[in-house]
């Protein structure tokens, strides 16, 4: 598949270039994103942690999300975003899903997997619950929490639904 993207030069003008999408995650990740290097910037506070939780599922945008990737990257890698953040994500993300949850979900499949120490093998269920509120919330879960998650995830199978409930919680809105 290929796609054509119009991006600005610089100048006020437009160029065009042609972007092709190999089909493969890191590929799909690349078009309709915008060129050029994500400026640093601090990480999302309370007041950007509320509109994110309010439009989760709306497609990710890298620049408009770049102060909640450095949220993720602080609790998920305990250090600012790297400049291969976007293939580090693309190497555990769930292909095709492009919405603001699944980045949430890519930054918690990649602390899981580094925790793990990098297996390529599934990540448990505990292994996904405790790396979810490590990236959402900053912190270990409590027991109470942990263990009603946990059931929830067993029996229901969505560990994205548990995930989305962090993203919305009061907790993480207020987060300082």
């Amino acid at each position: 598949m290929s796609s054509l993207k119009v991006v600005a030069d610089g100048r006020g003008g437009m160029a065009r270039s042609v972007i092709m999408c190999l089909g493969s995650l890191a590929g799909l990740l690349a078009c309709g994103q915008p060129s050029g290097p994500i400026p640093t910037v601090p990480p999302a506070g309370p007041e950007e942690r509320v509109e994110y939780s309010r439009s989760i599922t709306d497609r990710a945008d890298r620049r408009r999300d770049a102060s909640l990737y450095e949220y993720f990257c602080l609790n998920a890698l305990g250090a600012p975003c790297p400049g291969d953040i976007d293939a580090q994500l693309a190497g555990v993300t769930v292909q095709g899903d492009r919405s603001r949850l699944g980045v949430a979900d890519g930054f918690v499949r990649l602390l899981a997997a580094r925790r793990s120490g990098g297996a390529d093998g599934p990540i448990t269920d505990q292994a996904y619950l405790d790396a979810a509120y490590q990236v959402a919330l900053g912190r270990a879960p409590d027991p109470a929490g942990a263990a009603d998650n946990l059931a929830f995830i067993q029996s229901a199978g969505e560990r994205e639904l548990m995930l989305r409930s962090l993203l919305q919680s009061n907790e993480f809105r207020s987060r300082p």
